[in-house]
């Protein structure tokens, strides 16, 4: 287990963090992967007329993102050391953004399995953070769970679940929260928050009032809960054309509840996902350490019951990632059974209509 918690979050970390690179890649297609080093390269030597400047920061943690996602770790962790010593001339050594760089570096050191290296970083972050007292701060809640991750590699699982049981819920909502049930913006609907979230979970909220809304509840271990609701007074959408705009629905089921009229199914989501979590697998030369991502794997499974109450349609979804050698097939039981019992905590409080 040690091992899938490490390969976990060092894929984590080079899918969200080399996101800046790959955007620019895909959008100029056709350029090799050759001919975006140089570019980047290109661009720290331009930035260097101005060496305290923050843009000579940002493009060398550009090229530093290119070589995370082809598991150069050592020269990207040469240039974000360069990148974080501007940062911390520019705004201080506690300056708040400096915490994601730390963060950003000591993943780099997981990916290179330099633990202590990586323990150090992620502690420097913790620190600056609480000297601010930002303790709910997303950093915070991130620092704590990689840090978590190099004492299991360590051997110390005891120290690693001290720090996971005390990592804080990000909330970023515009719904409420009390008791631990969440009530929507429209407060059409109310729901617990799931019990199988893990430390340092998110919750989320999306939409314009009048619009339709959803929550979303997220872990960096693969769960996955959603409830979507919008108004339907003017009968534009049909189940028929709900179910049809998942990416791959299959097992679908007409079901009759307290709820009414209930369409199940289950959707396998490739790229794009919400949860961008994907398996790594090891190259075939078993003489490199190098990473690879299985673009082939799915991302993500999902078990769905869509409904209508009143003038409202509800999509409630719950996703399981497939990781740790996880099957489409066990995602989807899962996913099944986890939907299940957190249909049992959604009350339906009002179904307005617009007026």
């Amino acid at each position: 287990m040690k091992k899938l918690f490490y390969v976990n979050h060092i894929l984590l970390i080079a899918l969200l963090f080399g996101a800046s690179a790959m955007a620019q890649s895909k959008a100029k297609q056709g350029q090799n992967d050759a001919d975006l080093e140089k570019q980047f390269i290109a661009e720290i030597k331009e930035a260097e007329k101005t060496p305290t400047d923050v843009r000579l920061a940002d493009a060398l943690e550009k090229l530093a993102s290119f070589y995370i996602t082809k598991s150069n770790f050592s020269e990207a962790e040469k240039l974000l050391k360069r990148s974080l010593e501007i940062r911390k001339k520019l705004f201080g050594q506690k300056h708040i953004s400096i915490v994601k760089w730390l963060n950003h570096i000591g993943d780099v050191y997981l990916g290179q399995k330099k633990l202590d290296k990586a323990e150090a970083s992620f502690i420097e972050a913790v620190k600056i953070l609480e000297s601010l007292k930002e303790y709910e701060h997303y950093e915070m809640s991130y620092a704590g769970i990689q840090l978590a991750g190099v004492y299991k590699l360590k051997n110390k699982p005891e120290v690693a679940e001290n720090i996971i049981h005390n990592i804080p819920v990000i909330y970023l909502i515009s719904g409420n929260i009390e008791a631990g049930i969440y009530t929507s913006r429209e407060g059409d609907f109310k729901i617990r928050f799931p019990q199988l979230m893990k430390p340092g979970a998110m919750v989320r909220d999306e939409g314009e009032e009048g619009n339709g809304n959803s929550v979303i509840f997220t872990d960096d271990f693969g769960a996955f809960y959603r409830v979507f609701s919008f108004d339907n007074t003017k009968g534009a959408f049909s189940f028929e054309q709900i179910v049809g705009a998942a990416d791959n629905p299959r097992d679908r089921q007409t079901l009759q509840s307290s709820r009414g009229r209930e369409e199940r199914f289950i959707d396998v989501e490739k790229e794009g996902s919400e949860i961008t979590v994907k398996e790594l697998k090891k190259n075939a030369d078993k003489k490199s350490d190098k990473l690879e991502f299985d673009e082939k794997k799915p991302d993500l499974v999902t078990a769905n019951c869509l409904f209508q109450s009143g003038n409202r349609f509800y999509l409630v979804t719950v996703g399981v990632s497939v990781i740790f050698n996880r099957t489409e097939a066990t995602a989807a039981k899962l996913a099944k059974e986890r939907l299940e019992q957190w249909l049992s905590q959604l009350e339906i409080v009002k179904a307005p209509d617009k007026q």
